[in-house]
C-alpha cells in the first residue's frame, strides 16, 4: 500500500493554465469525489506540472487570497499563484522526517519523486499519521509477545502437582497462587512500563538522529544542485557497462544533446562511432586499472565544431563518474600560443643574430658611455656652478654687480683650470674696445693685460667672428700671433699657451667679448664646455645690461618724477578688496592738502569730489568693474583745500591676480582746469557762429523764394507754353535749393540734410506746382539717410528734373498714374537713386541725339558727384542712378 498520495488523485496543470481554468477543473473533480471512496478521492492540492517534473504547488486558500486581492485575477496563471516546494522526498521515506520539515515551514504537503526526479506524488499530513499509528501499534505487538511469552513459562515452573496436596492446601496454595500471580502480574507490568519507556527513549533518539542525518543530507544534496548548476560541465554517473544513470548539467549549457535525453542510454550509443570508440576505450582502461582517464573530441554543434574534455572516474558504488567540459575556447587559445610560439622561435632566432651585433656594438658603447658620464658629470658640476652664479646675480643690488661679476670670473676660471680671465665691452660702432673687468690667478699676477694688448688681441677677423656670434677657440696662442703679425715682444701676454674668446650678447646684439687664458699648459676645450661657457656669455650680458638698464631707470625715475610735477598729473591705487587708496603725494599737493592731511579710505576720497559729479563717477567705476565699459575715464570736479573746485580726467586700469580676480586699481588725475576754461570760451565761440550761420541760410532761402516770386509775376505775363514751361521749370529748380536751405536753417544739425524729408516736400511742392494733385500718385521708397549739404542740392535737382518731366510727359491721359522713387544705401558710402513712372514711355532719341535742358542737366549732375546713369524704357520710363558721396 502506498504511503503517498498518487498522481492520480492530484490535480495537475501546466504554469501557464489560467486560473479560471484551474476553478473549472476543480468543480469538476468535486463531482467526481461524491461517486469515489475515500481513499481514492481528490485532495485540496493542485500541483503545477512541466514535462512530469514538479515545479510548485498550491491549495484552495490560495485561490480564494488571489481572487479577493486582484481586481483582474482572470487573467492571472497558474505559474504566479504557485508556492516553490521546499524539498521532495522519495517513495521510501522517513515519515518522522517529514512531519518535522512540514512542522518547521507550516507546510500541509511534502512531494514525492523517484531517482530520474519523475513526479510521483504527494504526502499529505494524513500519511505520515497512519504511518507513526502503524509502527507505534506494531511495536506494542511485539513488546505484548515478549511479556506473554516468559509469564507462562513462570506459572508452569511454579504450579503444585495435585497428588500430593489436599483441599486445604489447595485453597491455601490457591490463594498463595493468586497473590503471587497478582505480584507477578504487577512485576512484570512494571517491567514491561519501563522497557516500554527505555525503548521509547532509544526510539526517539534514533528518530532525532536520523532526522539530523536526512536534514544534513538534504542540505547536501541542495549543495550538489547548487554546484552542478554553478559549474560549466556536465556530470554523468554510469554504471560498468555505460549505462547513464543521471545526467546533471547547467540550464545554460550546450550540450551535444538535451541532458534528459542521456539518462538510462548507454554513452556509447548517443555519440557518434568515433567518439563512442574512445569512451569504450576509457571504461575498459578503467575496469582494469581503476584509475581516472582523460579523452577529447569534436562535435558540429549549432554550425561549428566544438572541442569538449571527457574526464572518467571510479566511484565507490563501482560506478564510474563522467565529467564532460567545452574546452572550445582552451582549444582557441592552445593553438593562437603553438602559432606565437613558432613565430616567437623564429623571432628568437632572428634576435640572437641581432643580439650578436648588439653585443659588439654594446661593448664599444659602454666604452663611450664611460667617456661620456665624465663628461657628464663635468658638465653636471660646470651647470651646477651657472645656476648658482645666476642665482646670486638675481639677489644683488645694482650698486653690487661688478664684485659679483669679478667673483663670478674667478670661481669660473678655477673650476676650468684657467689662469686668467676678462671681459672686454665694445662702443656703439665696435671700434672702441674697453677692459671692463679682469680676474687673474695669484701666481700669474704679473702678467696683466694692458689696453694696447686689449686693442692687438680684438683684431677684426675676431671682432667679425664674435660679430657671427661665434666662439674664437686658439689652441695655440702662436696663430694669434701670427694672424696679426705681432711679435712676442709686442704682445704683453708673456708664455700664454691656449685661448678662447667668447662673445657676450645681449638681446641678439654683441656688446662684448668673454676671454680665458691657459698660462701653465695649452688646453683644448670641448664643445660641451664651449656651449656652457657661451652660455655663461649670454648670463653676463644679461647681467651687464641689467647693470646699464637699472642705471637708466633711475634716470627715468628722476625725470618721470620732473615731468609728473610740471604736467600737474597725479598717480593713485585703489584697493578693490579692502577699499584703501594710495594717492601720489604730487596729487595731494595740487589739491593743496600736505602728505598726512588726507585718509587712505577711499570713502573720504569720494567725499572731495564735487556733489554734481560723484553720482556720474560711481557709475563710470562701476560699469568699468562689472566690465560694461572698456576703460574707465571721467572728467569730474575734486574741492581744494581753498575751497574752489578744480577739474580733473580720471583714467584708471584694472589690475587682476594670477587667478583673473580683480583686485586694484591704477590710475591718474590730470589737471585739466585751464583746458576747460578754453573749453567753455569755444563752447560760446560755437554758439554764436551757429546763430550766425543760421541767419546766413535764413537770407539765402530768403533770396531765393524772392527770386522765385520773381519768376513767378514774369510767369503771369508770358504766354507762349514753351517759354512758360522754362520759366515754371526754373521756379522749380529754385524752389529745390531754397527748400535746403530752410532745412539747415529748422535743423540743428548744419552739415548733413535727412533726405527722405527733403525729397517728400520737393515732390509734393512739384505736385502742386503742376496741378496735378489727385491725378498722380508719388510712391516713396527712402532709407533714413543723410547727406551732405552740396550731394543733396545735387540729389534734389536730379529728382526735381526726372519728377517734372515725368509730370509733363509721361501721363497724357491720367489713368492710374504712379511715379516711384526709390533711395536706398549699397554700403561704404554708395547710394542707389531710383526714379520710374508707368507712363507712355521716353523717346530714346532724346536719350542719345536730342536732349533737352532738363536731361543735360540731368546727366552733368550726376557727373558732379561721380555717378553712373542708365535709362530702361519697359512699362514707362525708368532711371536708376548710382553714386557714391565724397567724404
Amino acid at each position: 500500500m502506498l504511503n503517498y498520495v498518487p498522481t492520480k488523485n492530484i490535480i495537475t496543470v501546466s504554469h501557464n493554465t489560467p486560473l479560471i481554468e484551474v476553478i473549472n477543473i476543480i468543480n469538476q473533480q468535486a463531482f467526481q469525489n461524491i461517486d469515489r471512496d475515500v481513499n481514492n478521492r481528490f485532495i485540496d492540492c493542485i500541483c503545477v506540472v512541466e514535462k512530469s517534473t514538479l515545479i510548485g504547488f498550491f491549495n484552495y486558500q490560495d485561490i480564494i487570497k488571489s481572487i479577493v486581492s486582484e481586481h483582474n485575477w482572470k487573467n492571472i496563471d497558474a505559474g504566479k499563484l504557485m508556492n516553490y516546494p521546499v524539498t521532495n522526498l522519495t517513495g521510501n521515506y522517513d515519515p518522522r522526517l517529514a512531519f518535522s520539515i512540514m512542522q518547521k515551514y507550516g507546510i500541509d504537503y511534502l512531494p514525492v519523486i523517484d531517482d530520474s526526479t519523475i513526479f510521483l506524488g504527494i504526502v499529505t499530513s494524513e500519511n505520515i499519521a497512519k504511518q507513526l499509528e502503524a509502527q507505534i501499534l506494531s511495536i506494542e505487538q511485539e513488546l505484548q509477545a515478549k511479556n506473554h511469552s516468559k509469564g507462562e513459562k513462570d506459572c508452569v515452573l511454579r504450579l503444585p502437582t495435585a497428588e500430593n496436596i489436599s483441599n486445604k492446601e489447595i485453597q491455601e496454595q490457591e490463594i498463595q497462587f493468586l497473590e503471587r500471580t497478582q505480584e507477578l502480574e504487577r512485576t512484570q507490568e512494571l517491567e514491561r512500563t519501563q522497557e516500554l519507556e527505555k525503548t521509547n527513549k532509544l526510539l526517539q533518539r534514533a528518530m532525532c538522529d536520523r532526522i539530523a542525518t536526512e536534514a544534513q543530507l538534504l542540505q547536501t544534496t541542495s549543495e550538489l544542485q547548487e554546484l552542478f548548476q554553478a559549474f560549466p560541465d556536465i556530470y554523468l554517473r554510469l554504471q560498468t557497462d555505460g549505462t547513464i544513470l543521471s545526467c546533471h548539467a547547467r540550464e545554460s549549457c550546450h550540450s551535444y544533446l538535451p541532458p534528459e535525453c542521456f539518462v538510462s542510454q548507454k554513452i556509447q550509443e548517443i555519440f557518434p562511432e568515433h567518439i563512442a570508440c574512445k569512451f569504450k576505450e576509457a571504461i575498459c582502461h578503467i575496469h582494469k586499472i581503476q584509475s581516472p582517464f582523460t579523452i577529447e573530441y569534436s562535435l558540429y554543434i549549432a554550425g561549428d565544431y566544438k572541442s569538449f574534455e571527457a574526464r572518467l572516474l571510479p566511484s565507490i558504488q563501482h560506478h564510474i563518474i563522467v565529467i564532460i567540459r567545452d574546452i572550445t575556447e582552451r582549444k582557441i587559445v592552445e593553438k593562437a600560443l603553438q602559432n606565437a610560439k613558432n613565430e616567437l622561435e623564429i623571432r628568437v632566432e632572428e634576435r640572437t643574430k641581432e643580439l650578436k651585433k648588439t653585443n659588439e656594438l654594446l661593448f664599444r658603447e659602454i666604452i663611450e658611455r664611460e667617456r661620456i658620464e665624465e663628461e657628464l658629470i663635468y658638465r653636471v658640476e660646470f651647470e651646477k656652478l651657472i645656476t648658482n652664479i645666476s642665482t646670486n646675480f638675481i639677489n644683488l643690488a645694482p650698486n653690487e654687480i661688478d664684485a659679483g661679476i669679478k667673483r663670478s670670473l674667478k670661481s669660473i676660471c678655477k673650476f676650468i683650470n684657467v689662469d686668467c680671465s676678462s671681459i672686454c665691452l665694445f662702443g656703439e660702432n665696435k671700434n672702441q674696445i674697453a677692459l671692463a673687468y679682469e680676474w687673474y690667478s695669484e701666481k700669474k699676477i704679473n702678467l696683466m693685460l694692458q689696453q694696447a694688448d686689449t686693442d692687438l688681441i680684438f683684431s677684426s677677423y675676431v671682432i667679425n667672428k664674435l660679430s657671427k656670434f661665434e666662439i674664437i677657440h686658439i689652441h695655440d696662442v702662436k696663430n694669434l700671433i701670427t694672424l696679426r703679425n705681432i711679435s712676442i715682444s709686442e704682445l704683453n701676454i708673456g708664455n700664454i699657451q691656449s685661448l678662447i674668446i667668447l662673445p657676450i650678447i645681449c638681446s641678439g646684439n654683441l656688446i662684448g667679448g668673454l676671454v680665458f687664458a691657459s698660462i701653465t699648459y695649452m688646453q683644448n676645450w670641448t664643445e660641451e664646455s664651449l656651449i656652457l661657457l657661451r652660455m655663461l656669455g649670454e648670463m653676463l650680458g644679461n647681467i651687464i645690461n641689467r647693470k646699464h638698464v637699472e642705471q637708466a631707470l633711475i634716470v627715468s625715475e628722476e625725470r618721470y618724477a620732473r615731468a609728473i610735477n610740471a604736467g600737474k598729473v597725479g598717480i593713485w591705487e585703489l584697493n578693490i578688496q579692502n577699499n584703501q587708496i594710495y594717492i601720489d603725494p604730487n596729487l595731494k599737493k595740487i589739491l593743496g592738502y600736505n602728505e598726512y592731511e588726507v585718509s587712505d579710505c577711499f570713502n573720504d576720497w569720494l567725499n572731495l569730489i564735487h556733489p554734481e559729479d560723484l553720482e556720474l563717477v560711481k557709475l563710470e567705476l562701476n560699469a568699468y568693474l562689472q566690465g560694461t565699459k572698456s576703460k574707465y575715464e571721467v572728467q569730474h570736479r575734486m574741492r581744494h583745500k581753498s575751497g574752489d573746485y578744480l577739474w580733473f580726467l580720471a583714467r584708471g586700469n584694472l589690475i587682476k591676480d594670477d587667478e583673473q580676480k580683480a583686485c586694484y586699481i591704477a590710475g591718474s588725475n590730470t589737471d585739466i582746469s585751464i583746458n576747460k576754461q578754453i573749453e567753455d570760451k569755444l563752447k560760446i565761440s560755437l554758439k554764436e557762429k551757429n546763430i550766425l550761420l543760421k541767419e546766413i541760410h535764413h537770407r539765402v532761402k530768403n533770396n531765393l523764394q524772392i527770386i522765385s516770386s520773381l519768376l513767378s509775376l514774369q510767369v503771369r505775363k508770358i504766354q507762349e507754353p514753351e517759354i512758360l514751361d522754362i520759366f515754371r521749370d526754373s521756379q522749380n529748380r529754385v524752389r529745390a535749393m531754397a527748400m535746403i536751405h530752410e532745412k539747415l536753417y529748422q535743423s540743428t544739425e548744419f552739415a548733413k540734410i535727412k533726405i527722405c524729408d527733403y525729397i517728400n516736400n520737393l515732390t509734393n511742392n512739384l505736385i502742386l506746382s503742376y496741378r496735378a494733385s489727385g491725378l498722380i500718385k508719388i510712391k516713396l521708397e527712402i532709407e533714413e539717410i543723410y547727406l551732405k549739404i552740396d550731394t543733396s542740392i545735387i540729389c534734389g535737382l536730379i529728382v526735381n528734373e526726372l519728377v517734372s518731366n515725368s509730370i509733363k510727359h509721361a501721363f497724357p491721359k491720367y489713368n492710374d498714374s504712379n511715379i516711384k522713387i526709390i533711395f536706398t544705401t549699397l554700403g561704404d558710402d554708395k547710394y542707389l537713386l531710383k526714379i520710374s513712372d508707368n507712363g507712355i514711355g521716353i523717346n530714346r532719341d532724346y536719350l542719345h541725339q536730342e536732349r533737352t535742358i532738363g536731361l543735360q542737366l540731368v546727366w552733368n549732375l550726376v557727373e558732379q558727384i561721380e555717378g553712373s546713369i542708365t535709362c530702361e524704357v519697359k512699362s514707362g520710363t525708368s532711371f536708376e542712378i548710382i553714386f557714391f558721396e565724397q567724404s
